[in-house]
C-alpha cells in the first residue's frame, strides 16, 4: 500500500488585539504511525525511504473585515521524509519495522497577538508484524505498533506569554492485515488498525513554570483497502521487471472526544485542541509501482480527500514517492 495519513489535527485559536485567528497546528505532522504507509502484510527484509508532500495542510484564517468574505486565508505545505528499516526473524514469519520521520519546520506570527513554531524531528515508530497464515493465494498477519515521542516540542506564544506543547505521548497501535493474490495479474490488500494514545502531552506556561494541563490526542480507528493490477510483468528483464497500477481507499475516524484548553490572557485569549471534536477522513490514493530488478522498487502516487471541505479534509492533495531496497 501507499497510505494517505497526515496526522490527527490540533487547532490553535487566538483572539488577539487586532484580529481573531484560527491556525492548524503543525504538531503531529512528523509522524509515520499508520501501518499501511508503504507496507504489506508479508514480513520483509528491506530499507526504504518515503516522501510525502501535503499541499495546503497547514492553514490560518484571520478575521479581516475589510476583505471580501470577512477573513484572510493563508495556507502552507508540509514535506515529510521517512527513513525505515524492516528485518525478519523466526524463519521469515515475523519482522520488526523501524521508522523515523522528519518534517519541514513551520513558523507563523502576527508579531503582536500570537506566535507558533514547529521544528523538524518527528516521532519514531516500531511495528511488530507476525504472519498468521500463508498459502499460494492468501497471507494474513497481525501485530502491534508503538509510537515513541522522539519529536520536537511545539512552541506557542499568546500575547506576551510563551507556552510549550510537549511531545510526550506514547501510541499503541494493534492491527490486522490481509493480502489476496487470486491470479498472476490482480492483488488486493487490507489493513485495520486502532491508534490509541496511551499518555498525554503536557501544556506548560513557561515563565510561570506552570503545567496548564495535559492534552491527550484522540484515538483513531483506521481501515485501508487496496487493489492492484500488473500492467507489465517480465521477471527475466534486467531492469524494469514490472509495472503495476494501484488504487486505494483509506478511512480514519476519531473514536473519542477531543481535549480542548481555553487560555485567558491580556490582550490575547487562546485555545488549543481540536474544536471540531469527532472527525472522519476519507482519502483516495492511486499510483504506479515500478519493479526495478528483483531487489528494488520505486513507487509514485497521489492522494486526494473525498470530502470537499471542512474539518474532515486535512489537505488538498498529497504527492508520494517511495523507494524500497530488499536484502
Amino acid at each position: 500500500m501507499y497510505g494517505d495519513f497526515l496526522a490527527q489535527p490540533f487547532i490553535v485559536a487566538v483572539r488577539g488585539a487586532n484580529f481573531p485567528l484560527d491556525s492548524e497546528l503543525p504538531f503531529g505532522t512528523a509522524r509515520s504511525f499508520k501501518i499501511s504507509e508503504n507496507n504489506k502484510p508479508l514480513p520483509m527484509d528491506r530499507i526504504y525511504f518515503n516522501y510525502n508532500g501535503f499541499q495546503n495542510a497547514l492553514s490560518t484564517r484571520q478575521v479581516a473585515p475589510g476583505i471580501p468574505g470577512g477573513f484572510r486565508l493563508a495556507d502552507a505545505n508540509v514535506d515529510r521524509y521517512t527513513f525505515g528499516l524492516e528485518k525478519t526473524f523466526f524463519g521469515g514469519n515475523a519482522s520488526l519495522d523501524l521508522r523515523m520521520p522528519f518534517v519541514g519546520s513551520f513558523n507563523s506570527t502576527d508579531n503582536i497577538s500570537y506566535a507558533i513554531a514547529g521544528e523538524n524531528v518527528g516521532d519514531m515508530s516500531l511495528f511488530y508484524k507476525q504472519l498468521l497464515y500463508e498459502d499460494d493465494m492468501v497471507a494474513i498477519a497481525a501485530g502491534l505498533g508503538v509510537g515513541v515521542p522522539t519529536g520536537d516540542d511545539l512552541a506557542l506564544q499568546f500575547g506576551s506569554q510563551p507556552f510549550t506543547l510537549h511531545d510526550e505521548s506514547v501510541h499503541l497501535m494493534p492491527y490486522f492485515g490481509a493480502l489476496i493474490v487470486p491470479n498472476d495479474f490482480w492483488f488486493f490488500q487490507l489493513f485495520c488498525q486502532v491508534d490509541v494514545a496511551a499518555s498525554g502531552n503536557d501544556f506548560t506556561a513557561d515563565r510561570q513554570n506552570f503545567t496548564f494541563g495535559k492534552l491527550t490526542e484522540q484515538n483513531f480507528f483506521e481501515v485501508s483497502l487496496s487493489g492492484g493490477y500488473w500492467l507489465h510483468d517480465n521477471r527475466d528483464a534486467y531492469y524494469l521487471q514490472g509495472i503495476a497500477a494501484i488504487l486505494e481507499l483509506h478511512y480514519s475516524t476519531a473514536i473519542n472526544d477531543a481535549d480542548f484548553f481555553i487560555i485567558p490572557g491580556d490582550p490575547t485569549v487562546g485555545a488549543v485542541g481540536n474544536p471540531f471534536n469527532r472527525v472522519d477522513f476519507l482519502n483516495l490514493t492511486s499510483g504506479l509501482h515500478f519493479q526495478i530488478g528483483p531487489l528494488s522498487n520505486l513507487r509514485v502516487g497521489c492522494a486526494v480527500p473525498m470530502h470537499s471541505s471542512g474539518e474532515n479534509r486535512q489537505f488538498d492533495s498529497e504527492i508520494q514517492v517511495q523507494f524500497n531496497r530488499f536484502f
